[in-house]
């Protein structure tokens, strides 16, 4: 994933900094940002203070994009985070192989970060099951798997029929967005392997979330959640 970053970076003209230390995450220094990943982030990794430090820089009209680890079920003590940015909660993948070949499909293809991919097309990866939908929590879907091309050969269905989410790509989603405050967030449980940065289809979609959460793509918002 890193590499795709740099490439992003390179090809954008975009300045980049990656860091593993959370004390970047105070006013001064997020105000100098126009755009932060989570890159597999995982685990308790803010203190208190440095969350409110981003919640306040992403709702004041900050870009987020969160990939795979980064919506895992150890930001459970951070309610804003958990309940406003990723919704529902991860309950578990498959073990036995971690890897499966499903078909992935397109949900909502008129929205600007969808333009360009097909309305299904197969990958390779480590796939997230989650204990409710994203639309529960006020967030736009735009991605789901198919559940039932997970195989008795090539997934622990014991386990699968637990977590089971649904028969259609619309019950599991994948891939999810909202639009907290003034900001703007993309979710997307691709991305355990580096080799999903390689996919062609991924790439358009990960290039095509940067113009939309930077607010370069759908300036009015039309790609947010609707609210009632």
């Amino acid at each position: 994933a890193d590499k795709f970053f740099v490439e992003v970076s390179r090809e954008r003209e975009y300045g980049i900094f990656t860091t593993v230390n959370s004390a970047v995450f105070n006013a001064e220094d997020l105000a100098r940002f126009d755009v932060i990943v989570f890159n597999n982030t995982t685990g308790d990794a803010l203190s208190p203070d440095q969350e409110a430090a981003f919640q306040t820089w992403l709702e004041a009209g900050g870009a987020w994009i969160g990939l795979h680890g980064s919506g895992d079920n150890t930001h459970e003590d951070w309610a804003w985070y958990k309940d406003s940015v990723i919704g529902p909660m991860f309950t578990g993948h498959p073990l036995s192989p971690h890897f499966h070949v499903v078909r992935v499909e397109t949900l909502d293809s008129a929205h600007p970060i969808m333009a360009g991919a097909p309305d299904v097309w197969r990958h390779d990866d480590e796939w997230y099951f989650f204990d409710s939908h994203p639309a529960e929590y006020g967030l736009r879907p735009l991605a789901g798997i198919h559940e039932t091309d997970f195989t008795p050969e090539g997934a622990d269905i014991e386990n699968l029929a637990n977590w089971a989410m649904g028969e259609t790509p619309a019950d599991h989603p994948i891939i999810w967005v909202g639009c907290p405050g003034e900001g703007r967030a993309f979710y997307s449980a691709i991305g355990h392997s580096d080799l999903s940065y390689d996919v062609e289809v991924y790439r358009q979609i990960l290039n095509n979330a940067f113009d939309w959460v930077l607010k370069t793509s759908d300036e009015a918002g039309a790609g947010c959640p609707v609210t009632e």
